[in-house]
């Protein structure tokens, strides 16, 4: 649906019954339709019934996510490129815990009153924090966010070829050219990154995948891991999960984590693991990456080791096709972020099958349970034989607490003992989950509360649609005119009014 041109768009939803397309297009479209300024160019769009692949990752994992159309906005705040470069410098220029703190637990920072004094130098300012100065100390907070929060090949990728910012779906690790981040931030990274500031947009029409799919009077979909999100998919969507057992016999064997002290420790196992088997059985190996990051230091350690492997990320995910192909041949090693996690079949040769089936290595254990049960779903598919594993160290971003929490009660001496050999047994299981059950919760109010706002915003759209519709409609144009427009309608085309009124209420 994307690359069809307006009028073919129009015509397929006009005289189809059913409609294939992408949840994102089809929300675009819903929004797009209600943006139109000729009633000539509107579409026939009926909500009668969705049925959506992958349901947990739209509904759930994407819920929050709006989709926006927006317009450039030069005027936006008034902030010009030069003074986010400069930001850059200064916030380069200062030093964490002397002219500022960063605490990184609760992703909050404040400068020092060395810091203060800095700012102000440098801005030729008396006070950072007056209303006056407030863009001085707007530029600054976000500039010392993007250094500290935002990161390179994990958040967001830099398009060398077209010099601009491509954000990173966290989940999938996936590209989404279309996001872009709001306040500030986008312009604050593309000025760390050195490329082109494009200026601050304005928002001209959004909705979130939870409004836009309970438009629908009936909604359904599928996928492998919907269970833990029963009530929540009752509670929002009206809908029930119904769980539908496998048509081939799962015999995939899915181990305890092993447990390392530290990340480089777990990285040299994982090596050792690959070098043994391509001495040995040479199966087929995935090794599953929560980000970009961590994906191509995995890959700079294979390269040291002279190991050919194929690597399926958001820099070079145009070969994934190519990629999954050849990932269930015999001797294949891929490395891959959470893009290659769902809604995949890797495909097993005869030779792989007789040497015991896809291997996944989980690098670390994921924020959701829900996704790591996607990575070890890649393996044992159709009944074929595999197996998965993670390996997880105590200074994984989920469970370095524990580590710090360990450090407080036992000797350094004592741990190098207990971690000589990398852990492993049910109760690790246990103790990971809590954290994720923690995070699942937690993303499950998030959804709640933005949700109960967004219906306000719901509210407020149809009313402001409803509008549109009727001005678009209406023939009688001067009871809803201002006598400062109607002199400027002299010898204009008979739409231009209609057309000026929609405008306006855009404006809004």
């Amino acid at each position: 649906m994307r690359d069809h041109p307006a009028e073919e768009k129009k015509e397929l939803y006009h005289n189809r019954t059913v409609i294939y397309t992408t949840s994102s297009e089809l929300g675009f479209d819903y929004l797009r339709n209600n943006l139109v300024t000729d009633i000539q160019e509107k579409r026939k769009q009926d909500y009668y019934y969705a049925i959506i692949d992958e349901v947990d990752s739209i509904l759930i994992d994407e819920a929050q996510n709006p989709l926006i159309i927006s317009r450039s906005s030069p005027r936006a705040g008034n902030i010009h490129r030069v003074e986010y470069q400069q930001t850059t410098k200064l916030a380069n220029s200062l030093i964490e815990k002397q002219d500022y703190i960063f605490k990184s637990k609760e992703k909050e920072l404040w400068l020092t009153k060395k810091g203060i004094k800095k700012s102000e130098e440098f801005f030729q300012i008396n006070n950072l924090f007056s209303f006056a100065n407030q863009r001085y100390n707007f530029l600054l907070h976000n500039a010392l966010k993007v250094k500290h929060i935002y990161r390179r090949d994990v958040d967001y990728v830099v398009d060398e070829a077209r010099q601009r910012i491509v954000l990173v779906d966290e989940l999938t690790g996936r590209l989404v050219p279309n996001r872009v981040y709001g306040a500030g931030i986008q312009q604050a990274i593309e000025s760390k990154e050195k490329v082109a500031t494009n200026s601050q947009s304005k928002t001209i029409a959004t909705i979130t995948y939870q409004n836009f799919f309970r438009l629908f009077s009936k909604l359904s979909g599928m996928t492998g891991t919907a269970e833990s999100e029963r009530e929540e998919f009752r509670q929002v969507y009206g809908m029930e999960v119904m769980v539908i057992p496998p048509y081939r016999k799962l015999i995939r064997e899915d181990f305890n984590d092993l447990v390392f002290w530290d990340k480089e420790s777990k990285y040299r196992a994982i090596i050792r693991l690959i070098q043994k088997n391509n001495r040995t059985k040479k199966r087929p190996i995935l090794i599953g990456s929560p980000s970009v990051e961590i994906s191509e230091h995995l890959s700079s350690l294979l390269k040291k080791e002279n190991i050919n492997h194929a690597k399926l990320n958001a820099v070079n995910h145009q070969q994934e096709a190519e990629i999954i192909a050849q990932a269930g041949q015999i001797g294949a090693i891929t490395i891959s972020t959470n893009m290659a996690g769902r809604g995949t079949d890797i495909i097993l040769s005869e030779e792989s099958k007789k040497v015991g089936g896809l291997l996944v290595i989980g690098v670390e254990r994921n924020t959701s349970r829900r996704i790591d049960n996607q990575l070890r779903g890649r393996s044992g598919r159709q009944g074929d034989p595999g197996q998965s594993r993670f390996y997880v160290s105590l200074e994984d971003e989920l469970i370095k607490s524990l580590q710090e929490d360990l450090g407080k009660y036992f000797s350094q001496k004592y741990l190098d003992e207990l971690f000589h050999r990398p852990l492993s047994g049910k109760i690790f299981d246990l103790l990971f989950s809590e954290p994720q059950e923690k995070l699942r919760n937690f993303h499950s109010t998030l959804r709640q509360r933005t949700l109960s706002y967004d219906l306000l915003i719901n509210q407020q759209r149809k009313v402001i649609y409803n509008y549109r519709q009727k001005l678009l409609t209406n023939t009688e144009f001067a009871p809803m005119i201002s006598n400062k427009n109607k002199v400027d309608l002299v010898n204009k085309p008979k739409e231009y009014p209609r057309s000026l009124l929609v405008k306006e209420v855009d404006k809004f």
